[in-house]
């Protein structure tokens, strides 16, 4: 159903430019073609072999609740054992025993009429009415569960543990094909609030999402096509029964080379054997390509915040090169942070013998790695990950997304990380950065960096470097940055520089370095301390220098 939304939210984009194109080539034909889209992203996912499914499902919950669309003859009434399981359970967990007997009792009696009934099996299949989860009347009284949260969904990643969170995600979704968008968001350009919390739980680092599903840019090659498999929350001392039915699943998928599959972990501890099984799995099930780590605890908060973490970065020596995407969100504690840049500089050291472990697999194997809102990780740790990136034999040199935001790395850590990313002698080819949220203040050594950078081949073209409250003082950093927009800087398609305290003196300076940027589609500069008087300069700059190009 995401990805239904996605490709709605893809034919808004993007039809409306294909259809003028169209009527210029072709003036007697002014409908676009049914797949049209197909022109423009040719691995475009259609999901054909689930569309009637998913129709199915759409057409039920709109039967079941939007009663002005539904004749009165047509809607549903009863309730099948859908909906008797999940509510004899609910009276379960809420000590309600006596209404679970009577409820049983009521529905063995509708199981005698039912075997009395002409209905055929799909007929009675099809009568389902999911609104008694919230409410039922047995022999005419009113019984209602004591919480809606207390159901077997309420331990999933993105939990639908309450039927009316169910029933308004689906119906929003019903809408939204049906209507289509008309509001933009914050996160992606117009998709729904709902979705993107539903893509933050597979995706927390947004650089990675923009890399997997990307909308807010022109990518021809993009299928789209991606299967997050949300693994519940818990405690985890092995990995093996869920690999066979992960291993399972994959098998069914068609065109597996097109899918970017993911495994996601939330809320979750390690301990045992989880890392080795974890990596078996991995090995026997080659399309899985990317791992997702996350945790909501705040540190601190909980005692249980990052237990076992110190087992995760061992599956940075032995990870599967099918594995190219590799997150931890708020996961990794001080300790496994530490072990994290221990191994990654073990690997590093062995890379000359060709036999080991490490240079098979982790060496050019990732290509996305986030870790970040991990404030409590030292900086002297980060450092020392950092430093693992800039070498020849580096395993982590064909990095290309790197997303360490929200993890308060200070000036010198991010000055570093920017410095590897823009120097031509680096071996990582980094394009894509988000160092957001990390305490630059005054950035006297990421300016120096960008003062010192030597213009040859640019190869940054997504910069993220908002909330960094660059302060009073954002004249010498922010025009220093306006300026490399120009040279250093003049490949971005993209730059994030939202709250940050800037001024008028950054739009006076950025005005220039956009006539010799060429590239730049988003510039995202709200949250700042613009004046009216300079912005509408700036804006009447653009417009001029729009003219003059034309």
């Amino acid at each position: 159903m995401v990805r239904d939304e996605v490709r709605l939210l893809l034919r808004e984009i993007w039809m409306p430019a294909l259809k003028v194109t169209e009527v210029r080539e072709n003036e007697e034909q002014s409908d676009v073609i049914g797949n049209e889209l197909v022109s423009l992203f040719r691995a475009l996912c259609q999901d054909q072999d689930t569309a009637e499914l998913r129709e199915k499902v759409r057409q039920q919950y709109i039967n079941l609740y939007d009663y002005n669309s539904v004749p009165a003859s047509q809607r549903v009434q009863s309730m099948s054992t859908l909906g008797r399981k999940p509510m004899q359970r609910t009276m379960h967990r809420s000590g309600s025993y006596v209404e679970a007997e009577e409820f049983g009792r009521c529905h063995q009696r509708r199981n005698e009429a039912r075997r009395n009934s002409t209905d055929t099996p799909a007929q009675l299949m099809e009568n389902i009415n999911l609104h008694a989860l919230s409410e039922l009347f047995v022999n005419g009284k009113s019984i209602s569960p004591k919480s809606c949260t207390e159901n077997f969904l309420q331990f999933h990643q993105y939990p639908l543990n309450g039927w009316t969170v169910e029933r308004d995600w689906v119906m929003g979704h019903c809408r939204a094909l049906k209507e289509g968008y008309s509001t933009c968001s914050a996160f992606s350009p117009r998709l729904a609030g709902r979705l993107n919390d539903a893509l933050r739980v597979w995706f927390p680092s947004a650089l990675i999402r923009e890399e997997v599903i990307p909308l807010c840019g022109f990518r021809p090659n993009a299928s789209f096509n991606f299967r997050a498999l949300a693994m519940p929350s818990g405690r985890y001392f092995s990995f093996r029964r869920e690999g066979r039915m992960i291993s399972q699943e994959c098998e069914t998928l068609h065109h597996p080379e097109r899918v970017h599959c993911i495994i996601c972990f939330r809320n979750s501890s390690f301990a045992g054997e989880f890392t080795e099984s974890l990596l078996q799995a991995l090995y026997l099930c080659p399309i899985i390509q990317g791992l997702t780590f996350s945790n909501d605890t705040v540190a601190g908060e909980s005692a249980h915040a990052h237990q076992g973490s110190e087992l995760l970065p061992f599956l940075a020596r032995a990870i599967p090169s099918s594995v190219t995407h590799l997150t931890f969100d708020n996961v990794l504690s001080n300790n496994a942070a530490l072990s994290l840049a221990h191994i990654l500089k073990s690997v590093y050291d062995e890379s000359a013998d060709e036999e080991t472990v490490g240079s098979r697999t982790v060496k050019g194997s990732l290509h996305a790695l986030a870790i970040t809102n991990s404030p409590h990780i030292n900086q002297a740790i980060f450092s020392s990950i950092v430093e693992s990136i800039s070498g020849i034999s580096s395993p982590l040199q064909f990095l290309r997304v790197l997303d360490l935001s929200g993890n308060v790395l200070g000036d010198a850590v991010s000055a570093r990380i920017l410095s590897i990313a823009l120097s031509p002698s680096s071996p990582t080819a980094i394009v894509h950065l988000d160092l957001s949220r990390n305490d630059i203040g005054v950035g006297n050594a990421v300016k120096r960096v960008l003062q010192e950078c030597i213009l040859r081949e640019p190869k940054l073209e997504v910069l993220n470097l908002s909330g960094n409250d660059f302060g009073e003082r954002e004249g010498e950093l922010a025009l220093q940055l306006a300026a490399s927009l120009g040279d250093v800087l003049s490949k971005l398609v993209s730059i994030d520089l939202s709250e940050n305290q800037l001024s008028g003196t950054f739009l006076a300076g950025l005005g220039a370095s956009l006539l010799s940027n060429s590239h730049l589609v988003s510039l995202d500069i709200s949250s700042n301390r613009f004046s009216s008087s300079s912005v509408n300069s700036f804006l009447s700059r653009l417009h001029n220098m729009s003219k003059s190009n034309v």
